[in-house]
Order: C-alpha cells, then sequence, then structure tokens
C-alpha cells in the first residue's frame, strides 16, 4: 500500500496507521481475527464531512433557502460524489478486502465509505482544520460549478442512470397532508413502474428530489 503517495494527493499529512485502518474493509478485517474495521472512522467522518459542506453552504449562499441548500448538500456528499473523488485519489487500488471480494461494479459505497473513513482519520490525527483542508480540496469545489451542481441534482443522475442501465421509464407520484400553511409532501420514484425511492419535505420539488436520492442510494448499494 503507498500511503505516501495517497498523503500526498490528500494535501495533508495522516497517520499512517490511521490511513491504513480507514482503508480497512469489514470482509479483511473478519478474515484476519476480528481486527478494527474501517466503520467507526466512515461514521465520524460522515459527521465531519457533513458539518463542513453544510457551514460552507451556509456562509457562501446566504440567500439560498433550506430546500435548496439540503439538494446542494446532498449532492456532493452522494455515493456518486464520493466514489468519484475516491476513485481520483486511488482508493479502489488500495483498499484492504478479504479474500473473494471485490468493489462492485458502477458507483460503488465501498468506496464513498473508504472517503468518509478518511476524512475522520484526518479529524482523530489533526482536528476538524486537517479534516476540512481535505473536505475543501475534494468536496467543496464541486459546489463551485454550476454545471456540477446540475450534474449533480439526484433527479438528473437519476435520470441519466436509468438511461444507462436501460431501466425503463421514471415517474414521481405524490400526496400530501396538513393544512396549507403546514403541509408535508410524499414522493414515490416509479421506475417501470415500480417503486424505486421514497421522499418526505415541505414542498413537493423537495419530496422528489429526496425520493430521488434515496432511489439512487438503492440503486448504487
Amino acid at each position: 500500500m503507498n500511503l505516501d503517495a495517497l498523503s500526498a494527493r490528500l494535501g495533508v499529512e495522516v497517520k499512517a496507521e490511521l490511513l491504513e485502518l480507514a482503508l480497512t474493509h469489514r470482509s479483511f478485517a473478519y478474515e484476519n481475527g476480528n481486527q478494527p474495521n474501517n466503520e467507526r472512522l466512515e461514521f465520524l467522518g460522515d459527521s465531519v464531512l457533513g458539518f463542513v459542506v453544510t457551514e460552507h453552504l451556509y456562509k457562501a449562499f446566504p440567500k439560498m433557502q433550506e430546500d435548496e441548500l439540503s439538494r446542494v448538500r446532498s449532492a456532493v456528499v452522494s455515493t456518486v460524489a464520493l466514489d468519484g473523488i475516491g476513485r481520483e485519489l486511488g482508493i479502489d487500488s488500495l483498499l484492504r478486502m478479504g479474500k473473494g471480494q471485490s468493489i462492485p461494479a458502477g458507483r460503488s459505497k465501498v468506496i464513498a465509505d473508504a472517503v468518509e473513513a478518511i476524512i475522520g482519520a484526518a479529524f482523530v490525527d489533526g482536528g476538524l482544520a486537517k479534516a476540512a483542508a481535505i473536505v475543501e480540496k475534494f468536496v467543496i469545489v464541486l459546489i463551485s460549478s454550476d454545471v456540477a451542481l446540475a450534474k449533480n441534482d439526484p433527479k438528473t443522475r437519476l435520470q441519466e442512470l436509468a438511461a444507462a442501465r436501460a431501466l425503463g421509464s421514471i415517474e414521481y407520484v405524490h400526496t400530501f397532508e396538513g393544512p396549507d400553511h403546514d403541509r408535508n409532501f410524499d414522493a414515490d420514484v416509479l421506475i417501470a413502474g415500480e417503486v424505486a425511492g421514497s421522499g418526505r419535505a415541505r414542498t413537493r420539488k423537495a419530496a422528489e428530489t429526496a425520493a430521488a436520492e434515496a432511489a439512487l442510494a438503492n440503486l448504487v448499494e
């Protein structure tokens, strides 16, 4: 494992033992005496990632409403986005997997989880500043481009994925409850007539976005 090269790509120095742990899939850990795996670091990194992106969005877009802030955050911290970052870093060739295990084809949650674990490792090693440096270098940059934002929109990504896999037509169906001033919308996204994901939000558009994000998570796991 070329951990020095990975540290160089990250732009910050993270202790080798922490990076190695961040790259240890549970299948490898199980086959080697149930040693620690990267899931605790992933749990930590997920929270750090969400906080850093949320803080950036709050400060950078003072006029953006909650629904839109949530949509942008979901786009840049999604499995699809993190998988792309992980492949850019070369994580797919560094992951420690169990014998017979392999990284799933297409967008991989395994790689995305490892990215979050690396962010967690950086936090353990050097606190928020070190972890945030990684997030800013690889995740925040996705926000700066209008093209990247449009490309990462969950409904757009779902449409592209369904077309690429020839899954069938996409349709959104809605229900709502509550009075006009306090209404909640529920949305299901159907692919070829089957429910692929569901979401709830205060607006119909946000509910559709949440449903699309849920469908993407189901399709790329």
